[in-house]
């Protein structure tokens, strides 16, 4: 038995549905989520530190520029 990743009923590990709450896929594991949110955080960290230790002002001034251009360019 194994539990639902919604209401942690006690389900089938071969149940495709969970018959409590109709979470699809019950059975599926969180640790995708959670595993792409640190590496996220890793690489924002090493960015900014490979941006403090360089000095590199000019490269956050650019990128600022490049998603603000993207981001008005949508909004036309």
């Amino acid at each position: 038995m194994t539990r639902c990743i919604n209401c942690r009923t006690q389900i089938s590990p071969r149940a495709t549905i969970c018959p409590h709450c109709g979470e699809p896929d019950p059975g599926r594991k969180k640790r995708s989520r959670s595993v792409f949110l640190w590496l996220t955080l890793l690489a924002l960290v090493a960015f900014l530190y490979f941006v403090y230790f360089y000095n590199l002002k000019w490269l956050i001034i650019s990128l600022v520029a490049v998603f603000a251009f993207n981001f008005l360019r949508r909004k036309v």
